[in-house]
C-alpha cells in the first residue's frame, strides 16, 4: 500500500511517503507541493523518504526536481539514503536506466492492477493520510 502522510502547518508542508510513489501519487504531491509555494507567504516543504521502497520515472523526476528548488529530505533508513542520493545527482543515464525499466514491465502493468492515490482534504495543524488502493 503506498500511502502520502501530509502534514499542513502554517510555516511548513510535510509529507512522508510510505510505499511506492508511482501513478496517481505523483500528481498528488505536484498539487501538495503547488500548494507550499502559493500561500500568502512562502512555507517550508519537507518530505520525508524513510519509508519510501521505491519510484517510477515520473515519480524520481518529481522528486529531483523538487530537490533542485529547496525541497528539504528527510531520509533515516539505509534505502532512504540511496534514494536521496540518486535524486540529487540525477542525470540522463539515470533517466534512460528507469525508462528503460519501465519499458520492460509495460505489459506486466497491464494485466495487474496499478495503485492510485487519492489525496484527502487537509486543515491546518492536522495531519491527513493519502492511500493507495489498486483500481480494477
Amino acid at each position: 500500500m503506498n500511502v502520502l502522510w501530509v502534514s499542513d502547518r502554517a510555516d511548513e508542508i510535510r509529507v512522508e511517503i510510505q510505499g511506492q510513489l508511482t501513478g496517481d501519487c505523483v500528481p498528488n504531491l505536484i498539487s501538495t507541493w503547488i500548494k507550499a509555494l502559493e500561500g500568502p507567504f512562502w512555507r517550508r516543504m519537507v518530505v520525508d523518504i524513510s519509508g519510501l521502497t521505491g519510484y517510477d520515472l515520473a515519480g524520481c523526476r518529481l522528486l529531483h526536481e523538487m530537490y533542485r528548488h529547496g525541497t528539504i529530505f528527510g531520509a533515516s533508513t539505509p534505502q532512504s539514503l540511496v534514494f536521496l542520493s540518486e535524486i540529487s545527482s540525477w542525470n540522463k543515464d539515470r533517466e534512460k536506466e528507469l525508462e528503460t525499466m519501465e519499458t520492460r514491465r509495460a505489459p506486466s502493468r497491464a494485466v495487474s492492477p496499478r495503485p492510485s492515490c487519492r489525496m484527502a482534504n487537509s486543515s491546518a495543524g492536522r495531519a491527513t493520510a493519502v492511500s493507495a488502493k489498486a483500481s480494477r
